[in-house]
């Protein structure tokens, strides 16, 4: 590439050789022979033109700094890498050890608390004849026994037939508990007449479900001829 500079008066510059030099003695050989009048054609490869040197101290810092940032960068990131794995493993170490430890829960009983309540004259329905019986709210006395000797001296556990009162029996502990013959007589009275007024109320779904179900039936079937 040729650079024709110019003055006045006008001159003519053709050059007689091609060297390479830099852009500093490119341009004071220029203004000297400018000063001079001797004009000629200087030839100027910019390809061979060194960069100065001020920019090649300035570009090297600049290469060597953006290396050592890089690199710090990269020692940092693989320090942090390297630090979350540690995390990550001592974690996983927590967890293996807790899951190797298994918690027991026990639970034991030692003692028995057994309480005795007061019978009392109940109100209902569901006995077969007689008064109907029940226990008081407040219980009388506590007692505290070992599980052990509790278990190796109670009886045999009754079954649900067993577990039922007669009549003649709940009317004695009723007397027993304090109540005449008149309370526990119309305590007797009311539960039968409860227990009737409760077979009548089932007899009478029974029956009104049985008419609705017919009912129904019935119009269905004239639903049917209709159509």
């Amino acid at each position: 590439m040729f650079m024709t500079m110019t003055s006045a008066p006008r001159l003519s510059f053709r050059p007689k050789r091609t060297r390479s030099i830099t852009a500093t003695q490119a341009q004071d050989e220029l203004d000297s022979s400018l000063r001079k009048g001797d004009a000629k054609h200087v030839a100027i490869e910019w390809g061979a033109i060194d960069a100065p040197s001020s920019y090649v101290s300035k570009a090297k810092p600049q290469q060597d700094t953006d290396t050592s940032v890089y690199s710090e960068s990269t020692a940092s990131t693989l320090g942090d890498s390297i630090s979350s794995l540690g995390s990550l493993n001592a974690s996983a170490a927590k967890n293996t050890s807790s899951d190797n430890v298994e918690v027991i829960k026990v639970v034991r009983f030692c003692s028995v608390e057994i309480r005795e309540y007061a019978r009392a004259l109940g109100d209902n329905p569901s006995v077969s004849s007689g008064p109907p019986i029940t226990l008081r709210w407040e219980h009388s006395s506590v007692s505290t026994m070992d599980l052990e000797n509790y278990e190796s001296t109670r009886s045999s556990r009754r079954v649900k037939s067993q577990m039922a009162i007669p009549h003649m029996t709940r009317d004695d502990w009723l007397r027993e508990a304090g109540y005449s013959r008149s309370e526990i007589a119309d305590a007797s009275r009311a539960a039968y007449e409860m227990k009737v007024q409760r077979r009548k109320s089932a007899s009478q779904n029974k029956a009104g479900r049985k008419a609705k179900e017919i009912t129904k039936s019935l119009g269905r079937i004239r639903r049917r001829y209709s159509n």
